[in-house]
């Protein structure tokens, strides 16, 4: 199977484009000998002679092209991977941009197509997906070369935040270029209903519970916390938000790279489940 490095990244927090590491194009010498029939003189008695001429041909390059596969087709991300798209051809302008991209919010449609090439033996040159957990399922799946090299070279680790290397290291070695980062930990509420029944806006997850539960018990019919969306990317959003403010940072990370047992965890199962998701969130 051919491996893949990334080459550009994220988190949902992180966006990320990963890209092939393909063995490099080897142009082949072909060697082709062709044999000609030839009269010639030999002290002025004629004879048949076969001479072999050889002719070494060098075939054209193939030209340069690299596939970017990637989900940013909504309006602000089109334009963003534009932009990205002409600082590419900017500083290499004889390699050839070919996009490949898939709808769909958060990656989920991408995804599917993105496993069944990987899984059929032929990724893109590149592509997007986030950190923590979800990158290392591709390092796990043994198709992405570490970028040790690259973060040597260019000191990359101490040009951007240590938890967003974190979200990009898995067992040790960075997988991946941070690309972007979203920020998603921002609530909206009813401020008519919080005026209504003298709720104060919440700071915390304390806060949204008993702010829900005041809700609840005001005003039964209604749900306190709204989620939907046809793809379930708004519902990790909310996810994200609850598990960065219970646990922590270094929790948080753990969470996203899969090392938290979710079925055991204390905080997920104690808070997450059985207080917010159960009793007050409409998906």
């Amino acid at each position: 199977m051919k491996k893949v490095t990334i080459i550009l990244s994220g988190l949902l927090l992180l966006s990320m484009l990963m890209t092939s590491c393909a063995p490099q194009t080897v142009v082949e010498t072909v060697v082709v000998e062709k044999v000609v029939t030839e009269i010639v003189e030999v002290a002025g008695t004629p004879e048949v002679k076969e001479v072999v001429t050889t002719v070494i041909v060098t075939p054209e390059p193939e030209t340069n092209k690299l596939e970017i596969f990637h989900w940013w087709t909504a309006p602000g991300e089109r334009e963003a991977a534009d932009a990205m798209f002409a600082a590419m051809n900017a500083a290499y302008p004889e390699v050839e941009i070919v996009e490949n991209p898939v709808p769909g919010g958060g990656g989920t449609e991408h995804r599917i197509v993105l496993k069944a090439r990987i899984t059929a033996g032929i990724p893109p040159d590149t592509f997007q997906t986030l950190g923590g957990a979800e990158l290392k399922d591709y390092v796990d799946s043994n198709v992405l070369e570490p970028l040790d090299d690259f973060y040597a070279e260019k000191d990359y680790a101490s040009m951007i935040p240590k938890p967003l290397l974190n979200a990009v290291t898995i067992d040790g070695h960075p997988y991946s270029v941070p690309l972007n980062m979203h920020l998603e930990n921002i609530l909206y509420y009813n401020l008519k209903l919080f005026e209504e029944l003298g709720l104060s806006a919440p700071t915390g997850y304390d806060d949204l519970i008993a702010a829900c539960e005041a809700i609840k018990v005001a005003k039964p019919e209604m749900v306190c916390l709204a989620v939907g969306f046809k793809d379930n990317w708004s519902d990790v959003f909310v996810l994200d938000t609850i598990m960065m403010e219970l646990g922590g940072p270094e929790y948080y990370v753990k969470f996203f790279k899969g090392e938290i047992d979710v079925a055991n965890d204390p905080i997920f199962r104690s808070r997450w489940r059985n207080s917010l998701h159960c009793n007050h969130i409409s998906i």
